[in-house]
């Protein structure tokens, strides 16, 4: 192989076809323009072409003669012919560079199309076997060879003058001419260009054209054109700068040192490899490209390199061509012959052995086998002993490799060396060794965990891996791959060729290995794996025991019960295992199989009597063959056994379980619950065994049954239970039964149980019970009655009261010591409680010594003194109160008590010296049902009445007040009965009454009614229920008293137990009514309201005069009689002669519920109304609700009619049968019933649907109509146990039976009624008639009409005055009459009402493009534009107060009334002709926004006058007809309050409320109302900041924690004395004291108004927690009162300021939103498709988050909290996952509208692809805009360093401050509003400003001298020297802003808002305050948009 490498032979080649071309050009034709120098071999080339070739080829080749063919032909071309075509040359050139020595692949010709591919490969073929060239017809060549000179340089023949070479009879040729060959040395390697040069110029060195220069071992060997150029240079000599120059001349051989080899028959070298490419990959590769077979394959140390041996090389082109275009994995590589080599490769030598002595030795024949060796190309190593030594001859090479060789004694190495693998001596350097990489090997883990984990194993395994040098790594944590690492050194030996296949032996190697081991894995079914699971290791111990350390076998479970078998270890164990496993399998499924054949049986749901009687009769015993259990515990008969015998023994368990036969009998519970016992059970089965009786007994709830086969052993074992077993009660005496509860009567009891197997119990009345075998159960009940006898000892607790006690044992404790000591021989003692006493001892010691100090307690005077100022209670509690409070008690002798006494203390405070003469009577009313009511003040103990009411407490204990004065009037025998009662019933709940005799009272009976305690910090819903108690109280006290004349009630709970006076005589008075409304008939008709209190009787007279009309109440004169005395109570003889009463089976009859009870439908059918009972009832037909087996006695409703109605009416339902639900079953009348006809409806349970319910409705009344019935009456069907939710029920039936009406107008049904029995169903069926009859109080839809047609039958007569009373049927809605004609008004949009017509006002021209109109049009649609327009071409221009009708477009009412201008002076006139226009087009319901407060600019308080001052006139003008409903509907929520205050002052001047149950019910929907009202943000933000932040909206504010929660403010100060001198005294010394600690403030604001309900109660709950007193007042004047002491009011006072400030902000916010919504509006869809639009606040929320680029939000709204995904555009309701699509309008015609002229575009966010929200733009220095800013710092520019000064450019703060100028535009339109004004900021702070705008939440970071808002400064010079920090570099910024200043007012520190304008709204506030208005130089802004950051100024 030639040493000049690829492109030494390219250009060579070329130098063929073109040999006259300069250096230069030769080289870049040739080499595509690489002009540049290049290495091989360590050689330096450029390559000159000699005219003829240095370089050897083989003798006689046809290449030989071609070639100097061509070289003769070019010489004279250039006189003679043309010279051969280029392409054809280097076609033959290519083809010749085959045999070269491995040079063709590196060719780079682009050869010439070949005629015949074929025939290319045979020309090649031809040249590389026989050396005979083809035939060409273009060509013929002779056969020349090209002779050896010998001294190794090639010589080409002589040219003939035809340019034909010459022969000589195959003898060389010689040539004519020899170039000579200069050596030149003495250069450095930096001057091989300058040399080159220096020698091509004939002047300077005598040179010339070069054929040749070539670079070698430092020196350069030239060969000159012209031969005489030669002879020149040797003449002279040469030096290049300061060296010299050595030229001689020199053999070809010593030049060039290459000569052309042969190439080898069978080595081939592949280029290109992968190094992952394996051995066998590559051989197949070869074999298949080549067709021939691959004998060895060695790869160089080179990447990429591999020297393949064939056996032959067939087709060596077909071969290349194919690996050219057939990659081999995913590389192309290229295929080239080998040159046979002429050199070997000789490593080991000895250390430091010379170059010559190793030549020497290849040298020397004899010794080596050796031979010449070429001069000059030995390469030596002597560091790592290698050599590189070339033969003259190749054949030599084969001689010297058959030889072994020693050198120096040491046995060397010696291979042949193939230049071509790029193998160097640095190869076998020890410093270049480097280890091969890792390798990572796939393997089975299980295999190579068993091996891993057996020491025999991986000891064969390492041992297997060190003798091919490598080590195996394998852990668990690898898995499936074992890791292979090299382990050789520098040291080994041939270290290079065992690091070469080190891999590919590594992989082979531990493969080998692992395939000795195996892992196999066996799924096992569930039903097989439970019986294999546990004998896996019955498989290695049945295997061989070679084999058995040899395997592992483990077992695992799975998932669905079954599991798996693995078995890893060697081939041969794993085999046998395996074996042994299946074997193991096929032995478990013979046994399941045989276990199939065996079956379980049972017979379930056996008694156990039945069981012990199959036990009895040795039923198991007879099936020998079977596995019987009789479970008596699980009441079932197992089986087990073959199939015929299990069925065959089952026949014959039921045929004698059928035989049994049974008999029941009752016995008495006791006896039951006997048997029911163990030891019962074992001693009726002892005697029946005894009695030799087969039969078995067993009870349960009722009845005892006994079962036998025969029947005499049933009246056998019946007669032994009836005989054998009594049982016997024993009556404990009261004072006895306290003994039952004590351990030592347990351990007694139990003993006699143990021991004489009997049963004793104590029941809930006090008798004890004995059951047993009759002989025992005598003597069992005799010592019973002796242990009572003996042990009994009597306790009695005497409760007198704390303050009570506290005085008897400050004054009296010496006399109970004397009672004590003198009843000791009745084993008295009396321990002192804090409420009282304990009395133990003998029954007549404690009875003595109870009276005896019963009298002590009755000698205490009682008085009592409310403090409800504020903050008293806490004051007396604490230390200070409490030292004055003693102060008081010693000087006066008294005890003050501050705790609560028991309810029932008298109010007089008289204690037991009160006299008792008879009440007075204040006055009297006689009700429509004729009854009287009276209010009376005295003593209730003297009233001579059938009833009186005692107001008593839980437990009953009288000690105190009214209740002592009872038993004091009427005997301790009331007390007693009372506690009898306790003992006996437990405690009362409140509202519960119970009735003792009046003994020495002169009365009848007396009612001990217990009432709630009230308390005023209780959540309104607490409250209702304490309202619900008393109410409940009074009823059944009436009820108690129903077959009595008259009675007395006192005010009930009004004591100390705190309830209000008006509210208690209001629900007192109510409860009163509720009963004669239920009971008209009744015997009571007289009620005296009994009170010592004046206050109270007053309270009673003014609620009279309230429900009844001052004209009805007769007041009693002082000349009337004083005393009061019931006829009923003066007759003799018993209190029930000649009273009436109902039939015992009728229910009361029906009454109706109140005023306006019915309503009547269009067609004529009239819905009524009633409460009472159903079956009382007069109709044709009467309904009734039954389940499906038609049981009467199932059911309150159907009870009553089996009572009223007899057995009769069940015996004709039970002849029915049973019916389906959904069923109506008609019977006929029977007993009491007053109809013709009986409907029972089937109706289902409540299942989340009214379907049922209004199908059963409409199938009654179709019945009814069927049957030509007119009336018929209804139940309120469903709202018992059926589940149907009142409401639900009501809404059905109303709506049913209009939807009949409707389809059957000519119905014969004229009446249909809806009775209705217990309170809460009256409220929900009273609520739905009032929603009906559109009245106030209802609870349905606003503008709810009613049934179809329907109008009101009868109104309230009673209701006096022009405004009826408020209410409010929904949150934010207030509603009232006014005449007929309801108004409501609310906040909400009334682009959403539902109404008939909806009010707008608009221009002359009905322009709708702004306000309220613009709003409307939007929502309808461009149609009602459309139609505006259209109106005003046909009628022209509208007159100022004119109204235009059209239709209403999108909107859901059904006409939009356009008011054009109205006026301030004339809006009521305007809302008149409005309303007087609607009623003449016959509309019904009419809606209004808030008309004058937008565009006329008039307060909320003018607008809300204005507009019902004329309603009010149309109401008294027009006798309207149709209109019903006038709705005002207000956007904002500020404006609310005016509005609700107008129409509460109205109301308040006709003072008018409700009445009757109407009343009770508004306050109970009131309280729902605010229980299911949602929190607005900003009352949580209220509620945050007084520290109420997990209130919810629903309870009391106050948590139970807190320090006041749970108690009343109102401190009921009980004093206790001797006499009444003491106790007044000690009282007004204390009223001094709550005057001196008290204090009054109060704060006046605008924003009061704006507080809503919820937060008036956190503010009042607040104060109520540190004992302050808030009231708020939003009427006239907008004020909190705050009351409390002096330490605490400061603190509450701070408080609230902060709440006002929230509400500002409220309203700052809501305006901001407002502006918002003009420019872009989020809406949501709705169910029919159209859109609507969020609220303000909701919509501004959004928008802040989309314009930040969050990608959700999340918010609440209408209660409901939402998360909105900006990229799907929708939103998500987070409670019930709700998905609604959402839309955003952009409602600015163009987004860059509106901003500054000379703004510069705003760039895009290439995050977003969006604008920017924020630019900052740097003004060029001395532009007009700089200038313009610079001259506005004026001096104060001059002074600073100035960096740079940047534009803000931010349009979405520049859009909302042009809205806000556009206001103050508005608001001040003569006033110079906007001014520029500078504002200095810390760098930090510099960055939010420009993004977000001026934040006045940082008020106060500096000062607050003049407000807590944004601070400005007039001059550059105060922001920039005070306030304009500088950062860490020294560098401070200030801005130049727009602000809006408008009006201003001096401020001060603790203005949050700035304050009100005089003689404006109270909303109208100034714009801005300074620190001076006469020459301002500072400003403050509260609005974040009243100023815009125009620059930002950089300065140092």
């Amino acid at each position: 192989m030639a040493f000049l490498g690829k492109k030494f032979e390219e250009v060579i080649t070329s130098s063929l076809v073109s040999p006259s071309k300069k250096l230069k050009g030769d080289f870049e034709d040739a080499v595509d323009g690489d002009s540049s120098g290049f290495v091989v071999g360590g050689n330096i080339h450029h390559p000159r072409i000699p005219a003829q070739p240095v370089f050897s080829q083989l003798p006689g080749s046809p290449l030989n003669r071609k070639i100097e063919q061509k070289r003769s032909t070019a010489s004279s071309s250039s006189s003679s012919s043309p010279m051969p075509s280029e392409s054809s040359l280097q076609m033959e050139v290519a083809a010749s560079t085959v045999t070269s020595a491995g040079l063709s692949a590196g060719l780079k010709f682009s050869a010439a199309p070949s005629t015949s591919r074929e025939k290319e490969t045979d020309y090649t073929d031809d040249v590389r076997t026989d050396g005979a060239a083809p035939e060409e017809a273009d060509m013929s060549m002779e056969d020349a060879t090209i002779p050896d000179m010998g001294d190794g340089s090639v010589r080409p023949k002589e040219t003939r003058q035809d340019n034909t070479p010459s022969t000589d009879d195959g003898k060389e040729g010689v040539h004519p001419t020899e170039d000579v060959i200069l050596q030149v040395s003495g250069f450095s390697p930096d001057q091989i260009q300058l040399v080159e040069m220096y020698f091509e110029n004939t002047r300077r060195s005598g040179g010339g054209e070069m054929k040749s220069f070539e670079i070698r071992d430092d020196k350069a060997f030239i060969i000159f054109s012209d031969p005489a150029a030669a002879k020149r240079v040797q003449a002279r000599e040469h030096k290049i700068g300061q060296s010299t120059l050595h030229v001689e001349v020199v053999r070809p051989n010593t030049a060039t040192n290459t000569r052309e080899l042969p190439l080898h028959s069978s080595f081939l070298l592949v280029k290109g490899l992968n190094e992952s490419t394996s051995r066998e990959t590559l051989l197949l590769y070869m074999e298949a490209i080549s067709g021939d077979t691959v004998e060895d394959i060695v790869y160089s140390s080179q990447p990429g390199l591999a020297l393949v041996t064939m056996d032959c090389i067939t087709n060596f082109d077909r071969m290349a061509a194919k690996a050219a275009v057939k990659p081999l994995e995913g590389r192309n590589l290229t295929v080239e012959r080998v040159p046979v080599t002429d050199a070997i490769i000789v490593t080991g030598l000895p250390d430091n052995t010379p170059k010559d002595l190793v030549e020497l030795y290849f040298e020397n024949a004899n010794r080596s086998g050796g031979g010449p060796i070429t001069e000059g190309r030995t390469k030596y190593n002597p560091t790592s002993g290698t050599a590189i030594i070339h033969f003259d001859s190749p054949d030599t090479v084969n001689t010297v490799l058959q030889q072994e060789h020693t050198l120096s004694n040491t046995a060397i190495t010696v291979k042949p060396y193939y230049e071509c693998l790029g193998e160097t001596l640095d190869d076998h350097d020890p410093a270049a060794f480097k280890l091969p990489d890792p390798i990572q090997v796939e393997v089975n883990a299980d295999v190579m965990n068993f091996i891993s984990s057996t020491e025999t194993y991986m000891k064969e395994l390492t041992k297997m891996m060190e003798d091919i040098h490598a080590t195996v790594d394998w852990n668990p944590s690898l898995g499936r791959v074992v890791v292979v690492a090299p382990t050789m050194t520098p040291a080994l030996k041939d270290v290079h060729k065992v690091i070469q296949d080190w891999a590919q032996r590594s992989q082979t190697c531990i493969e080998e290995y692992l395939k000795k081991f195996r892992a196999v894995q066996f799924s096992v079914a569930p039903n097989i794996w439970k019986h294999a699971k546990d004998k896996e290791k019955n498989i290695v111990e049945n295997i061989a025991t070679s084999n058995r350390e040899a395997v592992w076998v483990d077992g695992y479970d799975n998932e669905e019960g079954g599991g798996s078998i693995e078995i890893t270890g060697t081939v041969e164990a794993v085999a046998e295992a395996s074996k042994q496993y299946k074997a193991m399998v096929d032995e478990i499924e013979t046994h399941l199989k045989r276990e199939a054949s065996i079956v379980t049986d049972r017979i379930s749901n056996v008694k156990a009597a039945r069981l012990k009687l199959l036990d009895m009769h040795n039923f198991p015993s007879k099936h020998p063959n079977l596995e019987i259990q009789l479970h008596i515990d699980r009441e079932e008969v197992y089986f087990k056994g073959q199939q015929a015998l299990v069925t065959n023994a089952k026949i014959k368990a039921y045929e004698v379980l059928n035989s049994l036969i049974e008999e029941r009998i009752h016995l008495s519970r006791g006896i039951r619950e006997y048997l029911s016992s163990n030891k019962g059970r074992a001693f009726v089965e002892r005697s029946l065994q005894e009695q030799e009786i087969v039969a078995t007994c067993s009870t349960d709830s009722a009845e005892v049954m006994i079962l036998a086969v025969d029947p005499e052993d049933v009246q056998s074992a019946k007669h032994l239970l009836q005989q054998s077993i009594s049982e016997t009660k024993i009556d404990v005496p009261e004072d006895s039964q306290d003994l039952l509860d004590t351990r030592g009567w347990a351990d007694h009891i139990g003993h006699l149980k143990d021991m004489l197997a009997i049963d004793i119990h104590a029941d809930t009345t006090g008798s004890v019970w004995i059951v047993g075998p009759s002989e025992i159960v005598p003597s069992a009940k005799e010592e019973v009655n002796n242990y009572i006898a003996n042990n009994t000892i009597v306790n009695i607790n005497m409760d007198v009261g704390e303050g009570c006690m506290k005085f008897l044992q400050e004054y009296h404790r010496s006399a109970i010591n004397r009672i004590e000591k003198k009843l000791m021989d009745h084993k008295v003692k009396i321990t002192q409680t804090g409420k009282g006493f304990i009395l133990r001892g003998t029954k007549e010691g404690t009875q003595t010594a109870k009276a005896e100090l019963q009298d002590l307690v009755s000698a205490v005077l009682i008085d009592t003194m409310p403090i409800t100022k504020p903050g008293m209670y806490k004051f007396f509690k604490e230390n200070m109160g409490r030292v004055l409070l003693k102060v008081i008690e010693r000087e006066e002798k008294v005890v003050i008590s501050t705790e609560d006494i028991r309810e029932g203390a008298a109010a007089s405070g008289a204690g037991g010296a009160v006299s008792r003469s008879a009440p007075k009577k204040i006055c009297s009313v006689t009700t429509k049902e004729r009854k009287k009511l009276f209010v009376c003040q005295g003593d209730l103990t003297a009233l001579q009445v059938d009833v009186i009411v005692n107001a008593a407490n839980r437990r009953l204990n009288h000690v105190g007040g009214l209740a002592a004065a009872v038993v004091k009037a009427g005997g301790k025998e009331i007390q007693r009965d009372c506690e009898a009662h306790i003992r006996t019933s437990g405690e009362l709940n409140d509202g519960e009454v119970m009735t003792t005799k009046p003994y020495r009272l002169p009365c009848k009976m007396v009612v001990h009614a217990v009432g709630p305690q009230w308390k005023s910090d209780l959540p309104e819903d607490e409250k209702s229920g304490k309202q619900a108690d008393l109410l409940r109280a009074v009823f059944s006290s009436l009820q108690e008293a129903k077959d009595f004349h008259s009675i007395g009630v006192p005010a009930i709970s009004s004591g100390v137990y705190g309830y209000p006076i008006d509210l208690c005589v209001s629900t007192i008075l109510e409860g009163v009514m509720m009963f004669f409304n239920m009971y008209p008939n009744s015997k009571l008709s007289e009620v005296y309201f009994t009170e010592m209190d004046a206050k109270k009787t007053s309270a009673f007279k003014a609620e009279m005069v309230k429900r009844f009309g001052m004209d009805c109440v007769t007041t009693v004169t002082d000349g009337s009689s004083g005393s009061v005395s019931s006829g009923a109570a003066a007759m003799p003889g018993p209190s029930g002669i000649g009273r009436e009463r109902a039939s015992a089976h009728k229910q009361p009859a029906a009454s109706n519920t109140g005023h306006g009870d019915s309503i009547k439908t269009a067609e004529g059918l009239t819905l009524q109304l009633k409460q009472g009972g159903i079956t009382a009832e007069q109709a044709d037909v009467l309904v009734n609700t039954v389940g499906t087996d038609l049981d009467l006695g199932q059911g309150g409703v159907a009870g009553a009619f089996l009572k009223a109605g007899g057995p009769e009416l069940q015996q004709l339902c039970s002849a029915h049968g049973k019916a389906k639900p959904g069923d109506v079953v008609a019977t006929q009348s029977t007993g009491g019933l007053i109809c013709q006809q009986v409907y029972h409806a089937v109706i289902p349970w409540w299942k989340n649907t009214d379907t049922p319910l209004r199908t059963v409705i409409q199938t009654c009344l179709t019945m009814a109509h069927n049957s030509g019935f007119t009336s018929i009456a209804f139940p309120a069907l469903g709202t018992g146990n059926l589940g149907y939710p009142r409401n639900v029920a009501a809404s059905a039936m109303f709506e049913e039976v209009a939807n009949f009406s409707q389809a059957n107008a000519r119905t014969s049904l004229k009446h249909v009624s809806i009775v209705v029995y217990d309170q809460p169903t009256v409220q929900a069926f009273e609520a739905e008639l009032r929603t009906r009859q559109g009245l106030p109080g209802a609870t349905g839809l606003p503008g709810a009409t009613g049934l179809p047609g329907a109008t009101a039958v009868t109104r309230d007569p009673s209701v006096s005055g022009f405004y009826s009373a408020v209410t409010s049927p929904l949150p934010n809605q207030q509603q009232m009459t006014i005449g007929n004609v309801t108004l409501q008004i609310q906040q909400g949009d009334i682009t959403t009402e539902t109404v008939d017509a909806v009010v707008i006002p608009t221009n002359n021209m009905l322009r709708l493009d702004a306000g309220i109109a613009q709003v409307v049009s939007k929502k309808a649609g461009g149609g009602l534009q459309a139609e505006c327009l259209a109106h005003i071409l046909q009628y022209g221009e509208l007159q100022n107060g004119a109204i235009a009708i059209t239709g209403a477009g999108s909107l859901p009412c059904r006409h939009v009334f356009h008011l054009a201008n109205p006026h301030p002076n004339h809006l009521k006139d305007n809302i008149k002709l409005c309303l007087q226009t609607a009623d003449q087009r016959k509309l019904k319901s009419v809606a209004l926004p808030a008309i004058g407060t937008g565009g006329i600019k008039i307060s909320p308080d003018q607008s809300a006058k204005g507009m019902l001052d004329g309603i009010a006139e149309f109401v008294q003008q027009c006798n309207p007809q149709t209109l019903g409903l006038v709705r005002i509907t207000i956007f904002q929520p500020q404006m609310l309050q005016a509005f609700h205050s107008e129409m509460d002052n109205r109301a308040k001047s006709s003072g008018v409320k409700l009445t009757g149950i109407s009343r009770v019910l508004e306050t109970v929907k009131k309280v729902a109302r605010n229980v299911s009202n949602k929190l607005r943000p900003s009352t949580k933000k209220v509620a945050s900041t007084l520290g109420f932040t997990s209130w919810d909206g629903t309870t009391d504010p106050t948590s139970p924690s807190t320090e006041s929660s749970g108690r009343s403010e109102i401190l009921q100060m009980n004093f206790f004395g001797a006499d009444q001198r003491s106790i007044d005294s000690a009282k007004r010394k204390v009223e001094g004291l709550v005057t001196e600690k008290s204090k009054n403030e109060v704060i006046e604001n605008a924003a009061i108004a704006q507080l809503t309900p919820e937060e008036i109660r956190l503010l009042v709950a607040y104060g109520r927690q540190r004992n302050v007193h808030l009231t708020v007042e939003q009427g006239a004047r907008h004020r909190i009162c705050i009351q409390g002491t002096s330490d605490m009011t400061s603190s509450v006072i701070s408080k609230v300021w902060e709440v006002l400030s929230i509400k500002i902000e409220e309203s700052r916010k809501f305006e901001s939103a407002l502006s918002l919504q003009k420019d872009v509006q989020w809406c949501y869809e709705k169910p029919d498709g159209s859109y609507r639009e969020f609220d303000p606040l909701v919509n501004a929320e959004i928008e802040e988050a989309f314009q930040a680029k969050r990608p959700k939000v999340q918010y609440e709204d209408e209660g409901e909290k939402y998360e909105l995904d900006f990229q799907s555009k929708q939103e998500s309701n987070l409670s019930t996952g709700a998905v609604t699509k959402v839309r955003r309008d952009d409602l600015r015609a163009d987004t860059g509208a509106g901003l500054p002229a000379g703004w510069d575009p705003q760039p895009t966010d290439p995050r977003t692809g969006t604008p920017q929200l924020c630019h900052l733009v740097k003004l060029a220095p001395n532009s007009p805009e700089y200038n313009t800013v610079y001259v506005k710092l004026g001096p104060t520019g001059n002074r600073l360093n100035m960096v740079n000064i940047e534009r803000v450019q931010n349009p979405t703060l520049w859009k909302q401050y042009c809205v806000q100028k556009e206001k103050f535009s508005q608001k001040n339109p003569t006033r110079q509003n906007e001014q520029e004004l500078w504002h200095g900021s810390p760098a930090q702070s510099c960055v939010k400003i420009c993004h977000h705008g001026f934040n006045r939440s940082y008020a106060g970071m500096n000062a607050t001298a003049y407000g807590k808002g944004t601070y400005f400064a007039r001059d550059p010079a105060y922001s920039a020297g005070g306030y304009a920090t500088p950062d860490a570099n020294g560098v401070k910024r200030l801005f130049l802003a727009k602000v809006l200043t408008g009006e201003y007012v001096r401020g001060d520190p603790s203005m949050i808002v700035p304050p009100t304008r005089p003689g404006g709204n109270p909303l109208d506030t100034y714009d801005s305050t300074v620190n001076n208005v006469n020459n301002p130089a500072i400003f403050c802004v509260y609005h974040d948009a009243q100023a815009y950051p125009e620059y930002l100024i950089t300065f140092m």
